[in-house]
């Protein structure tokens, strides 16, 4: 009886360590670090993102994202790479539009100024005891990450670049006649 005490304890022991691991979440950030973005009508705006895998011994596969729901335009989820991270490891990727990062969006051109989405990105992981694509085996769910942004409509600042180039050229224009 009491061999087989020690040996329970003994296995409860070894395993104790791994399953807290596995309750352990992971970190994640978007970038800009604001959570915030201001684009004009008609434009794409877009995150990118900071993910770390805290883990000394477990793989962090990413495998889901949800962004909520959106008004005046349309979100684009696709640029995400569900990227898979060794223990310890971190990924940063910057948002490039049409070609990587963590969401993008696009505002529709009648979008008023002043509207704005707002919400939280959350990201689902799992747990893996190694490389999923070399042989590792699935351990358990990720408790998911969360990151909050808003993005808002603002008049396009460039019409504004725009107006105040015309009015220094004009201003300069004046002077030259006057001399």
């Amino acid at each position: 009886m009491r061999t087989a005490r020690l040996l329970c304890a003994a296995l409860l022991a070894a395993c104790l360590p791994s399953l807290a691991a596995h309750a352990a979440s992971f970190g994640f950030a978007t970038l800009p670090a604001t959570g915030a973005l201001l684009g004009g009508p008609g434009e794409t705006v877009g995150f990118g993102y900071f993910l770390e895998n805290p883990s000394a011994t477990d793989w962090l596969v990413l495998t889901s994202l949800d962004a909520g729901t959106f008004v005046d335009g349309t979100p684009d989820a696709s640029l995400f790479d569900f990227p898979v991270l060794a223990p310890g490891a971190s990924a940063t990727v910057a948002f490039v539009a049409g070609a990587r990062g963590l969401f993008a969006f696009t505002w529709d051109p009648a979008a008023p100024i002043g509207s704005s989405n707002a919400g939280l990105f959350v990201l689902g992981a799992e747990w893996w005891s190694g490389d999923p694509g070399a042989g590792g085996s699935f351990l358990s769910l990720a408790t998911p990450a969360s990151a909050p942004y808003v993005l808002t409509v603002v008049p396009e600042p460039r019409a504004a670049l725009l107006l105040a180039a015309a009015l220094a050229l004009a201003r300069s224009q004046r002077r030259r006649r006057a001399r």
